[in-house]
C-alpha cells in the first residue's frame, strides 16, 4: 500500500522535479541579478569588447 503524501495539498516530487520547475519558472520570468552582479557582468562585457549598451540592451 503506498505511502499518503505528508502535504495532501502539495503535489508528490520526484528527483528532478523542483529543478525541472524552477527552469520553467526562471524561463517565464527571467533570473534576478543584484546590481553589483549586473555592474560585474557589464564590465567584463566591456573586457572582452562587448559594448554597455548592447549588454544592457538584453536586460
Amino acid at each position: 500500500m503506498p505511502s499518503p503524501p505528508a502535504d495532501p495539498n502539495e503535489p508528490v516530487l520526484v528527483p528532478g522535479d523542483p529543478e525541472r520547475l524552477a527552469r520553467e519558472e526562471r524561463s517565464r520570468t527571467g533570473i534576478a541579478v543584484d546590481a553589483t552582479t549586473w555592474e560585474e557582468i557589464l564590465q567584463t562585457g566591456e573586457h572582452v569588447g562587448l559594448p554597455r549598451a548592447e549588454a544592457e540592451a538584453v536586460y
